[in-house]
């Protein structure tokens, strides 16, 4: 479906049966204000920062880019929005909200002020007219009303159809702020330096801090040369995990969007890891490439408590584990060449994020004679041949006497 058909198809849809003005009343006052964008949340986005479905039995939810500041730069967050609600003025609001208390433990702010609230959201012609309350223009300098209203195009701008943004303050249009910056007419991400504020790599999702476990996607958008990006994956001491390349959709110029999957983690315990992405070096000279480190936290399928790694065991061995992502588990005794020598099944009755105190020890009868290495693997007992990262190998010592 090209942009063309569904701007007219969202536009269509603003209006009651494609008739009339579409009209609504938003808030407590009498003013009338534009129809809210509300059919965007049925349709992916062709751009930006692609909202993604929260996955679910019922897909009752979305997830929405929110463009907050980290450094005086932009920076996304996602925000789950009912998609059934008109979600650009729920992107909007959650804007207006600010950092969550997560987002403001890793440095992310906002430069829109507090208080400022949205009075109406409107499309035509592909520009989406928000209207704000004054409070949007309160104090600050011009890098930071500069900023804020960057914040505004950004998270604005991701829906399919929508390619700029008009800004009213109490229902009055405005083309200059009080400082003396004036307004492009529509604002764009290329408009008015908003580009210079975004970071050449961003990475949408997951977000900064979140547990991952093996399979997951890493989503962003860049706009680095030829588009081309690699990415490695660093455990809590900062040893490589595994790498990979990528590529944007578009590069050296315009933004595009980019999409990889990490399919295993190589982690036997959860533990702090950092994602490094790194785009190719247009100079030539030495740092002349941009990179974006994004912290996450590692859950392997199965956090292994007992033993550590290197640790020497004797028959039986205890075993102990937590957060398993199946009910039922392989605990394998295997020498170096991964020829097994002591085996157990277990049941666990709680799946994924269990309680912390909700852990399996078990113990595990294996034969080997004098000392040699060896691993302790735990598994599925019925593996999906269709999703990675299911195995955890922790290397031993085995010590039979």
């Amino acid at each position: 479906m090209s942009t063309r058909t569904i701007a007219v198809i969202c536009t269509c849809l603003l209006a009651a049966g494609c008739g009339g003005s579409g009209a609504v009343i938003v808030g407590s006052g009498e003013k009338p204000q534009p129809p809210a964008i509300d059919s965007v949340a049925t349709v992916s986005s062709g751009g930006g920062s692609a909202p993604a479905p929260v996955t679910g039995h019922t897909p009752a939810k979305m997830g929405v880019a929110v463009w907050l500041v980290h450094d005086g730069r932009l920076w996304p967050v996602t925000r789950g929005v009912k998609a059934t609600q008109a979600v650009a003025g729920a992107a909007v609001r959650s804007l207006l909200t600010g950092p969550a208390r997560a987002d403001s433990r890793l440095g992310v702010g906002s430069a829109v002020p507090a208080g400022t609230q949205l009075l109406g959201i409107s499309l035509h012609g592909g520009v989406a007219t928000v209207d704000l309350t004054s409070d949007f223009t309160a104090g600050g300098s011009a890098a930071s009303q500069r900023l804020r209203l960057a914040q505004l195009v950004y998270t604005v701008t991701q829906f399919p159809g929508v390619h700029g943004v008009s800004l009213h303050l109490d229902g009055a249009p405005v083309s200059a702020l009080s400082d003396g910056l004036v307004l492009a007419s529509p604002m764009t991400r290329r408009s008015m330096g908003f580009a210079g504020l975004a970071p050449a790599i961003t990475i949408t999702s997951p977000r900064p801090g979140a547990h991952v476990q093996a399979p997951f996607t890493v989503r962003g958008v860049a706009d680095v040369f030829e588009a081309g990006l690699t990415y490695q994956l660093l455990d809590a001491s900062g040893h490589e995990l595994g790498s990979g390349a990528s590529s944007a959709s578009c590069g050296t110029g315009c933004p595009g969007t980019f999409s990889f999957t990490i399919d295993e983690l190589g982690v036997s315990h959860i533990q702090h890891g950092t994602l490094v992405i790194s785009s190719g070096n247009a100079s030539g000279l030495p740092g002349g490439g941009q990179q974006v480190r994004l912290p996450l936290v590692l859950v392997p399928p199965f956090d292994v408590i007992n033993p550590l790694p290197g640790a020497a065991l004797t028959s039986p061995a205890v075993i102990a584990f937590r957060y398993p992502i199946a009910t039922r588990v392989l605990i394998r005794i295997t020498d170096a060449k991964l020829h097994v020598l002591g085996r157990r099944v277990v049941t666990a009755d709680c799946i994924g994020p269990c309680p912390k105190d909700v852990s399996y020890s078990n113990h595990v009868h294996f034969s080997v004679a004098g000392l040699q290495n060896g691993y302790v693997v735990v598994s599925p007992l019925h593996m999906n041949p269709d999703r990675g990262g299911q195995v955890v190998e922790i290397p031993v010592t085995l010590n039979g006497g």
